[in-house]
């Protein structure tokens, strides 16, 4: 019964892609064929629907998706080679004979590779911040956005058009909560948002470290979930141990000089560090990773910061 409703307040947003005075491309429109669109499109959509050249449409800058799944990608393009594309491009007009899209960009992409030079498009009439919103919309209601995707776009929205979260949650056709829930992951530290995006952690994970205070704990304690790959629940009670005895956590160096540069490596490695002193000035570097493209980035971080060779004395 939830998703029903969730489905139809999208709906709403979605409509306004395809009003009735959509503008035409002054561009000559082609013979529908199967390769090319479907039959499915309302009497309405078929009148202002268009083809145009591929090399006229760019994609948006600020699209709300910044990632794009490559497997998904090329099953996309071996569909449109076989059956050409189902679905036209929504795009705006910049220029003459130049459109940038509003929804569709992984069909353009996969257009291109596939050796489309003409694709179908609906033109709506819409400026950037408009393009932004109705692009978000849709991509919501494909489910294209990670969580923190989406929590880039509300708080975009939100600062672009001054909305409030209500209103937001009316555009997008989700709670008032759901869109404050997905604001807080903004508040995680980079390294902890790092994880988040490439999967090592959950979203359920990222919401649990937030309930504790410092960015630090949360870097420490989110280390500790990978490493010990505990569950959300297995975090939770985690994270509330954390907050009621703070003084258990392990024990920081006394230095404060060494505990300035941990914190330092931290942050620019994007993981755990752990220094260790010993009473005759030596001591140990621990640096944790988690996956092999962190370890990756690691080495390429310490090589690239170091690359400029021995210096004459």
């Amino acid at each position: 019964m939830a998703a029903k409703t969730k489905n139809k307040a999208l709906g709403r947003g979605l409509s306004a892609l395809l009003p009735a005075s959509t503008k035409v491309a002054p561009a000559q429109k082609a013979a529908s064929s199967p390769r090319e669109t479907s039959g499915d499109l309302s009497p309405e959509e078929t009148q202002s629907l268009t083809f145009i050249p591929i090399t006229q449409v760019k994609p948006a800058p600020n699209q709300p998706r910044k990632a794009l799944d490559e497997e998904r990608l090329e099953e996309l393009t071996e569909s449109i080679r076989e059956k050409g594309i189902l679905s036209p491009i929504i795009v705006r007009e910049l220029a003459a004979n130049e459109y940038g899209i509003i929804a569709g960009e992984r069909r353009w992409r996969a257009a291109g590779r596939a050796g489309i030079t003409r694709i179908p498009v609906i033109i709506k009439e819409a400026d950037e911040l408009e393009a932004f919103e109705l692009a978000l919309i849709e991509n919501i209601q494909r489910s294209d956005l990670s969580a923190l995707e989406e929590a880039f776009s509300y708080n975009h929205l939100m600062n672009s058009r001054g909305y409030h979260q209500e209103v937001v949650a009316q555009k997008v056709g989700k709670k008032r909560s759901t869109i404050a829930n997905a604001l807080r992951l903004l508040r995680l530290p980079e390294p902890v948002k790092k994880l988040l995006e490439d999967n090592v952690l959950s979203t359920g994970h990222a919401r649990a470290l937030l309930g504790l205070s410092s960015e630090s704990e949360i870097v420490d304690v989110a280390h500790d979930v990978v490493k010990r790959q505990l569950s959300v629940r297995e975090t939770e009670k985690l994270v509330q141990a954390e907050r009621k005895t703070p003084q258990t956590r392990r024990k920081k160096p006394q230095n404060s000089g060494l505990r300035v540069v941990e914190d330092r490596l931290r942050l620019s490695l994007g993981t755990k560090v752990k220094l260790r002193e010993k009473s005759n000035g030596k001591g140990s570097i621990t640096i944790d990773y988690y996956t092999l493209e962190q370890l990756d980035a690691i080495i390429e971080r310490l090589i690239l910061e170091n690359d400029d060779g021995p210096k004459d004395s």
